[in-house]
Formats: C-alpha cells, sequence, structure tokens
C-alpha cells in the first residue's frame, strides 16, 4: 500500500499533520528504513516527503495503552517524569520515532542539567531535534533543553525586528538565538555559564548557518558578570528570571523589551506583575500566557517594554 517516508527528525510533525488531514493508516505499524520513517497513508499527500509503495505490519496491541504520565519528545528520545508500568515502556518503545526513553529526576546543579535515569530502549542520551525548520544537536546529560517553547520561541521571533541586539541571557544550546537568527537579521549575543551548553550551541550554530540571516555571538559567561547593551533581553530562567532583573535592566538602558519566563504561586498573578513591575519602575509588564507548572504553580510568560 502507499507509504510516505519521511527524515526521521521530522517524524512527529508528519505523524500529526497526517493524523489532522486523516491521511494516517492507524492500524499499521510504520517502517524504520536507515535515516527515514515510512508511514502507512490513504492517499497521496504533498510537500511533506517521498511517496512509496510497502507492506506494512499490524500494530502491537502496546500501542493501545493510555500513558497518563507527563512527557516530552526531543529527537527519537521520550523524557518521561515518572516510572512507567513494563507495558508503558513497551507502548512508548513501539512508537517508530522513539529510540530511547529516560527518567527524568529533577534539574540539578548550577547548570540547570536534568537528572536522567535510562529506562528502556537504545542506552544513549543525545539526539537530533526539529523545530521550526531548525535542527538541534541535543545532549540531555549536558545541557537542559525544553521542546514545548517551540511555539513561544516562534512568537517571540516574530516580535524582533532587523538589526536589534538581542541578549538572550540564559541561552542553554541555543534554541532562542537560532530562531530569532534564522528569520531576522539581529545581532544576538548567547551568554550562558555552562560550558557544554555553549559547546553544542556553537555546533549547533554551525549544523543551520546556511538558514542564519542573523549572526549570534555565543558567550560562556554568568549573565550577572558580562557588560552588553541591546534593545531587548531574553530571560528564561523560571526559577531565578527575577533575581536577574537589574541585570537585564543595565542592558537596555531605560528601554526596550523584556521576555521573561517566572514560576508563580496559582492565583497571584497580579502579585508577580507587581512586584516585576516595581522592580523595574518605567517597564509596563503583561502576562502573555500562564501553563500549568504543577498542581500549585504555574510558569508566567511575561512581556515588558520601556
Amino acid at each position: 500500500m502507499k507509504g510516505l517516508a519521511v527524515e526521521k527528525g521530522r517524524a512527529e510533525e508528519v505523524r500529526k499533520a497526517l493524523l489532522e488531514k486523516g491521511k494516517l493508516v492507524k492500524g499499521l505499524k510504520p517502517l524504520r528504513e536507515g535515516g527515514r520513517i515510512v508511514f502507512p497513508i490513504t492517499s497521496s499527500i504533498s510537500g511533506q516527503g517521498e511517496e512509496l509503495e510497502r507492506e506494512f505490519e499490524k500494530r502491537p496491541f502496546l500501542r493501545g495503552v493510555n500513558i497518563k504520565i507527563p512527557l516530552d519528545f526531543i529527537g527519537d528520545i521520550a523524557v518521561v517524569k515518572d516510572m512507567l508500568s513494563k507495558e508503558e515502556l513497551g507502548s512508548l518503545l513501539s512508537k517508530p520515532n522513539v529510540r530511547t526513553v529516560l527518567l527524568n529526576r529533577g534539574i540539578k546543579g548550577g547548570h540547570r542539567v536534568m537528572g536522567l535515569e535510562w529506562l528502556g530502549g537504545d542506552v544513549k542520551y543525545d539526539t537530533f531535534h526539529r523545530e521550526n525548520g531548525l535542527t538541534f544537536y541535543i545532549d540531555l546529560r549536558k545541557a537542559y533543553f525544553n521542546p514545548r517553547l517551540s511555539t513561544e520561541r516562534a512568537r517571540v521571533t516574530d516580535l524582533v525586528k532587523d538589526g536589534e541586539a538581542v541578549i538572550d541571557m540564559f541561552s542553554g544550546i541555543g534554541p532562542f538565538s537560532l530562531n530569532i537568527a534564522s528569520k531576522k537579521k539581529a545581532l544576538i549575543y548567547a551568554v550562558d555559564k555552562n560550558p557544554w551548553a555553549v559547546k553544542l550551541m556553537k555546533r549547533n550554530i554551525e549544523l543551520n548557518s546556511k538558514r542564519l540571516a542573523g549572526e549570534i555571538i555565543p558567550i560562556n559567561e554568568d549573565a550577572m558578570d558580562v557588560k552588553l547593551k541591546g534593545d531587548r533581553v531574553i530571560m528564561n530562567l523560571p526559577f531565578h528570571s527575577l533575581d536577574f532583573l537589574d541585570a537585564a535592566l543595565s542592558f537596555l538602558e531605560g528601554k526596550g523589551h523584556i521576555h521573561l519566563y517566572s514560576i508563580f504561586e496559582r492565583g497571584e498573578e497580579k502579585q508577580t506583575i507587581r512586584k516585576i513591575e516595581e522592580k523595574t519602575e518605567k517597564f509596563k509588564c503583561e502576562l502573555v500566557k500562564g501553563k500549568d507548572y504543577s498542581a500549585t504553580k504555574v510558569i508566567g510568560f511575561f512581556d515588558l517594554e520601556g
């Protein structure tokens, strides 16, 4: 029957597109062929991959297991936040785009790295992850990465204007910086005190060099210690971003834009906005979005303008 072959890094993105269009055959198991995944499809779909003829097996029973534990897909690695049953683990590993399952035991150390435990599949912690047309090489033992911010990174990118100087205070492997540089002719100072994160960021700049319109300058220092000037600051350090507001303001010389991410108690939106505005004085603060972080806490996406 008809199959659609796509690069493994795009498998999850294409699977969702096929589901939305009603063109994915759910009862059959996709194939792995080298670096590609071949999905069984009901009819042709243009612009997504190579169409070909293949024989597909029926899905294993474990595909029907309902996994209620929070999880993230980072490249071909599934990261879960709680222990899985044998059936749940088997169900995850039966997905064509999952090669490894890891347990996240929490963020540890000054470099904000996940404490990871291997649960099944290939024993590995590094992968290639696709986001908004970019490719990221990630080693989860060395640096933190949150795939759930892809839409937010695209939103911030849309707000940046050509010619701006942007300071990404806690850049990690570079997802905000690279998203911006891929769309805008901006100068981005990507700051992180984790030397492994900066090494990975440099590799990601090279991986995506042909797609970049802007320039990224990686800086391996603590954001408190750098002396920079810019038009826009990104503060993606949710538990401690408020502690760095004075440094962010010093980069802007009294005017500009700040995108700040902070965790607060549910129901304390107004108190948090007031606290931020008291620290920044002339800057107006808007809560753009709030997402559940836990049963009692929310992570807020704040835009500040002065």
